[in-house]
């Protein structure tokens, strides 16, 4: 991320044909659960580990990146952009 970002904006939808024969556990249910996980975090104001595995964000502009799907794994969100 840039360091003169105080936020970042990540939007993007799952890719589910990118996904569709995927053995990882990047499933439409995963996605599910890890947007879930950062809106409570977001309602709660707690914080949680939101990262990114290989190039799992695309950036649009300063600050602002797109995603294809969202992993869930022990509390902590990654986005994932590419193949892993």
């Amino acid at each position: 991320m840039e360091e003169e970002c105080t936020s970042v904006k990540v939007s993007g939808t799952y890719g589910v044909l990118k996904w569709l024969n995927y053995k990882a556990p990047i499933s439409k249910d995963e996605h599910a659960l890890a947007l879930a996980t950062l809106q409570k975090s977001y309602e709660s104001e707690k914080k949680i580990y939101f990262g990114y595995i290989g190039g799992g964000l695309h950036k649009v502009s300063s600050c602002s990146y797109l995603s294809k799907g969202l992993l869930y794994e022990n509390g902590n969100v990654y986005s994932i952009y590419h193949s892993i």
